[in-house]
């Protein structure tokens, strides 16, 4: 069977746009896993938690999180012995 000079170029399109599709469908899978991560409540990672450990680091001075100096601060009496 023979395609047209039409008709092949009609069939070019068509696959690659069925793979330019494929490949937006992969990485817009990407970026919504990786928007729900940024908001997952159960990872350390997420925006909120980022964004407070950075204003609270930027006010207080220290390296670590409100917790671990929190934890740092009531044991330190156990540190000392």
């Amino acid at each position: 069977m023979k395609l047209s000079p039409q008709a092949q170029s009609t069939l070019i399109l068509v696959i690659a746009a069925l793979v330019i599709l494929w490949y937006l469908k992969g990485k817009a899978g990407e970026a919504a896993d990786a928007a729900v991560q940024a908001v997952n409540p159960t990872d350390q990672g997420n925006l909120a938690n980022r964004l407070f450990n950075w204003a609270y680091q930027g006010v207080t001075g220290s390296e670590g999180t409100a917790g671990t100096d929190f934890a740092a601060w009531m044991h330190e009496d156990d540190l000392e012995e």
